[in-house]
């Protein structure tokens, strides 16, 4: 038992004090992360296809900002490091945590976005003050997003400034 913790601990110390052995080998490389928000702005916002017309228009648009913002970010920590930028070696978008795709979660569901919403209508007996609900009203609503989001990470080839 031992023998077993020490050996453990005998690999754990070589792994920590030969931390760049292996990526001695890589060419140097930044990646940073970027984000963007677009509006969603519909033609008719009472139109379930109009708002999820106007959802799928602004993804696209929500993600080239997203990357513009990924490069200026690494173009900044390459300054910082005495790098320059090279090309785009690899790009990852951060999915939705609900699902594959850009989900968008409307108020009723995967991007689903007018449904019909029942309220109570109450009302105040006189000479108690208590309010109760004397009956329910169904509505048709709809509800647009505020916006649309996208997360990137870039990572570009990078070299040594000349300087």
């Amino acid at each position: 038992m031992k023998a077993t913790s020490a050996i453990m601990l005998a690999t754990a110390a070589l792994a920590i004090a030969v931390p760049g052995a292996a990526s001695a080998q890589e060419p140097p490389a930044v990646a940073a992360l970027g984000s963007g928000q677009v509006g969603v702005k519909p033609t008719n916002p009472t139109s379930e296809g109009s708002i999820r017309r106007a959802v799928e228009a602004a993804q696209p648009q929500a993600l080239r900002l997203a990357i513009r913002n990924a490069r200026k970010r690494a173009e900044l920590l390459a300054a910082e490091a005495g790098l320059t930028l090279g090309a785009v070696t690899r790009v990852e978008e951060y999915q939705n945590p609900y699902g594959p795709g850009p989900v968008t979660f409307g108020r009723f569901g995967p991007s689903r976005f007018c449904g019909t919403v029942t309220r109570p209508v109450f009302h105040r007996d006189p000479a108690t003050g208590v309010r109760k609900v004397v009956r329910r009203v169904k509505t048709r609503r709809c509800f647009v997003p505020p916006f649309v989001g996208a997360s990137v990470e870039v990572t570009f080839a990078a070299t040594a400034a000349a300087g």
